[in-house]
């Protein structure tokens, strides 16, 4: 098969591919949209600090510092000893489990958040403050840091769903299946009907 036939048996097809890539488009959307689980997010702000008190101000070697101890607090805040004390604390979540809802982002300046993910409002809460209750007591002394203070609390807020990137998706998912599709009918109806020729030449012998 040329392009050029290719070309022709999509124009010819055209409709058809573009419904079926809606349909999919749409299926994705309500799926995403009305039929996934909700999913919560509690996050935490921090702000880790390398000393306890700025009496002559702060300068950018501190904030460097703190820069540099996000990491080791995050680092921390994800080991076996903050997972294992939390979930203890929780009860009816593992520390493997626990770890698997933990997300982070560096904020600048020692500054940074920590969320928990779940499909329940209060276990996302009753994590992230586990984690934060925990975290706060041990990490200073961990890292030799003056500080680590909650500068937001837990606050917990409904993750919107991706209903609209999954939608493009679906709609990308059915038109390659539809050309696919399209592709596939021209070659058979080629093959079949190439292998009538000979057969009709005998007959007409």
């Amino acid at each position: 098969m040329t392009y050029r036939e290719l070309l022709l048996s999509l124009r010819r097809r055209a409709l058809p591919i573009l419904l079926a890539s809606v349909l999919c488009g749409a299926a994705f959307f309500s799926v995403t949209a009305f039929l996934l689980p909700e999913r919560y997010a509690a996050s935490t702000v921090f702000c880790v600090r390398n000393r306890t008190g700025y009496e002559e101000g702060i300068t950018s070697a501190d904030l460097a510092a703190c820069e540099s101890l996000t990491a080791s607090c995050i680092t921390l805040m994800t080991g076996s000893e903050i997972m294992s004390l939390a979930s203890e604390s929780l009860g009816s979540m593992t520390e493997s489990a626990l770890k698997s809802r933990l997300s982070f982002e560096n904020m600048g300046a020692g500054v940074f958040r920590m969320s928990v993910t779940d499909g329940d409002a209060e276990r996302a809460r009753a994590a992230a403050l586990a984690i934060t209750e925990t975290s706060v007591l041990r990490i200073p002394e961990a890292i030799n840091a003056g500080a680590l203070t909650v500068i937001d609390g837990v606050s917990v807020t409904p993750l919107a769903r991706p209903a609209a990137r999954n939608a493009v998706i679906g709609f990308a998912a059915g038109l390659a299946v539809s050309v696919c599709f399209v592709i596939f009918l021209e070659a058979r109806g080629k093959k079949a009907r190439a292998a009538r020729v000979p057969c009709e030449g005998k007959d007409g012998n």
